[in-house]
């Protein structure tokens, strides 16, 4: 006889026994009468699976893809990170719709090789996409199901034997004062013919305060004290959090003013006219109009991140402390900032980026 138990995070659970041993299954829901329909729904199925001899508590070598994906969604709950989650659920979209494949283990190396050499778009898309889905394909064979004794796929993972796609040189580079001027002024023509769309600020809080892309987004005029020249980068407690969700405070230098707009008392800085969804990892996506700016200033392969790596290694080069660009970035570890110090040009030492 199988019940309901509603779990910390709200989501309810099916719980029952099988050969003396407790199970639980995610009914994907956090309303009551929602998990009692699940619920009915799941006993039926297996009634109807013994009716006819099929075990169902079996867990077959190689499970279609809407049967581990179900186990999959109750793994992640639990062990990824909501933006963690959301990225790979367009990674499984992305697979379902261009593999359509039977089970897990019809896809193979040749398929891959093919998806990988008809990619048009940036390679590093793809090779986000190639490195969800090794990760997805990793937890199907190494991750045991509660109450079995074999994980959910049995096969070899096909995504390890595909090597990702050569980037361009440019995704690795920092950007020279040059290029950052172009870039800016391309944003703030833009920001002017499409007025409710300020995509200079974009620009100027990865470039000259070292914002995340989901960051930027959900940049707050409270996060900024013109008093004490500072920028708080400050989590919520439902919505906006940090990658490492613990709050930072960044130098808030002169040359990045201009850039913002009005100060206002309150809002988002950038398109404060779109709220924030309940449930969203990220407030708005900036791909359409940050893409449109790259384009016309010459320089198509530019992502959000790279104004961030601009940053941080330009601090370095200024002779910043590495403790101090790590906590301004929101490092885990020095390790990770000194990392920077492999990018530095021999012109970008002279610039004078972040003004007096």
């Amino acid at each position: 006889m199988a019940g309901l138990t509603k779990r910390p995070n709200g989501v309810w659970y099916i719980i029952y026994r099988v050969d003396g041993k407790q199970k639980f299954k995610s009914t994907g829901t956090k309303r009551k009468s929602e998990a009692d329909t699940e619920k009915s729904r799941w006993e039926k199925e297996r009634a109807q699976k013994r009716a006819v001899g099929i075990d169902p508590d079996a867990v077959p070598d190689d499970p279609k893809p809407e049967d581990f994906w179900k186990c999959y969604a109750v793994y992640s709950e639990m062990h990824l990170r909501k933006s963690t989650r959301d990225s790979r659920g367009w990674v499984w979209r992305r697979f379902l719709e261009v593999y359509n494949p039977d089970t897990l283990g019809a896809v193979t190396v040749d398929r891959i090789q093919t998806d990988r050499a008809t990619w048009k778009g940036k390679a590093v898309t793809w090779n986000d996409w190639h490195r969800g889905m090794r990760a997805i394909y990793n937890v199907a064979i190494k991750v045991t199901l509660p109450g079995q004794d074999k994980s959910m796929y049995r096969g070899v993972n096909p995504f390890v034997q595909v090597k990702p796609l050569p980037e361009h040189p440019q995704d690795k580079r920092v950007l020279t004062q040059e290029e950052i001027e172009k870039l800016l002024a391309e944003a703030v023509k833009h920001s002017k013919d499409a007025r409710a769309d300020n995509i200079a600020a974009v620009f100027a809080l990865g470039l000259y305060a070292g914002l995340r892309r989901g960051e930027i987004t959900a940049a707050k005029w409270e996060w900024i004290d013109f008093q004490t020249k500072r920028i708080n980068v400050t989590n919520e407690v439902d919505g906006f959090k940090t990658k490492n969700s613990k709050n930072r405070s960044i130098p808030l230098f002169n040359v990045l003013l201009p850039y913002l707009g009005e100060p206002k008392r309150s809002g988002y800085v950038y398109r404060p006219d779109i709220p924030w969804k309940p449930g969203e990892s990220n407030r708005l996506a900036i791909r359409t109009s940050f893409n449109t700016v790259c384009t016309k200033a010459g320089m198509p392969w530019v992502t959000c991140h790279l104004l961030r790596h601009t940053f941080i290694t330009h601090c370095l080069q200024r002779g910043c402390p590495v403790w101090e660009v790590g906590k301004w970035a929101g490092h885990s570890s020095q390790f990770m900032t000194e990392h920077y110090g492999h990018y530095i040009q021999p012109d970008a030492a002279t610039l004078d980026l972040f003004g007096k």
